[in-house]
């Protein structure tokens, strides 16, 4: 009988590893808060709120779509062409300005944002984008951070880019994009544990037959 017993549960524990294993890749933070749209009209204010996921250093940004905002700036679309004589002239240069407050638990904590000019393109969840990053911050994972960031460049033209507020940790050492690829690769484990667990359980099946016979 016991034999019997260990034999069921062997198979009930794979199985048991496999919605362990999903459960904890599910219930990781994403490593990208997007705080919503923001207005990038001169003077407009927008507020959020955010708390950090990881111990690491998070870029403060505004994310939009790539294709749109290359129409609109194209000398912005790479570093590459950045570089291009053509792309140095001053009226061209890239119109998004930010003004920035941080606040938590009631103190005003702007002093500890690092200025931060940086461009950065790829895909992120399936849509091709394009961030721009304005600072970084490195948070307390115990806090919960207030953001005001007022626009005070002429950007109003890159609305039609849908610009989103992100705050994000991508980059860090261990931390990707996006949770989907670990996700994804959970979800596969865990499909190949079920699977083992089922072979197990019908070989079982099988060596009780014969043993009755």
């Amino acid at each position: 009988m016991k034999r019997h017993r260990w034999r069921n549960l062997g198979p009930l524990s794979l199985v048991g590893l496999a919605l362990v294993v999903n459960v904890a890749v599910a219930l990781r933070p994403n490593p990208v808060i997007d705080l919503g749209s923001i207005d990038l009209t001169p003077g407009v204010t927008t507020r959020a709120t955010f708390r950090a996921g990881y111990a690491e250093r998070y870029a403060i940004g505004v994310r939009m779509d790539q294709r749109v905002a290359a129409q609109l700036y194209p000398c912005y679309v790479s570093a590459e062409v950045m570089s291009k004589p053509e792309c140095k002239d001053p009226a061209l240069r890239w119109p998004v300005a930010l003004s920035l407050k941080i606040s938590a638990d009631g103190r005003d904590l702007s002093g500890e944002i690092e200025p931060g000019a940086a461009l950065a393109g790829g895909e992120y969840e399936g849509a091709s984008t394009f961030t721009w990053v304005a600072a970084y911050i490195r948070p307390d994972l115990r806090k919960n951070y207030h953001l005001d960031v007022r626009s005070i460049g002429r950007a109003s033209s890159l609305g039609l880019a849908q610009p989103h507020l992100v705050v994000s940790a991508a980059g860090a050492p261990g931390v990707l994009e996006s949770n989907a690829i670990e996700q994804a690769a959970a979800g596969l484990f865990g499909a190949l544990l079920v699977l083992g667990a089922a072979i197990w359980a019908a070989l079982g099946l099988r060596s009780r037959q014969r043993s009755a016979i």
